[in-house]
């Protein structure tokens, strides 16, 4: 039987805990319908209620459900055609590839 402890780095004591600083957070699954944006939206927003900058980017090129996630139906501005300026809702600065597509076009 293995030891599935987790511990804190050398140094630290306590439970693990997000560092101040830049942390990435990957919500990822090999099945569909499981939950993932779901989760990933509901940890972003209360991330940003806790007073954290919280950017969430949508990958999914197949069925993004972060613009209806996080109530956001319009398109980012791209003031010079070569950069986007991403959205933001509930706190959270939000990207996905479903503003750039029809809806229901995935």
């Amino acid at each position: 039987m293995s030891d599935t402890t987790v511990k804190p780095p050398q140094g630290q004591t306590g439970n693990p805990k997000f560092r101040r600083g830049t942390n990435i957070l990957a919500v990822a699954s090999g099945k569909g319908g499981v939950g993932k944006s779901a989760v990933s939206s509901n940890i972003a927003v209360a991330l940003a209620r806790a007073g954290r900058k919280v950017g969430l980017l949508d990958a999914d090129i197949y069925g993004p459900s972060q613009p209806r996630m996080m109530g956001v139906n319009k398109r980012p501005a791209s003031p010079d055609g070569k950069t986007i300026i991403p959205l933001h809702a509930h706190g959270v600065t939000l990207m996905s590839i479903g503003f750039m597509m029809e809806e229901g076009k995935a």
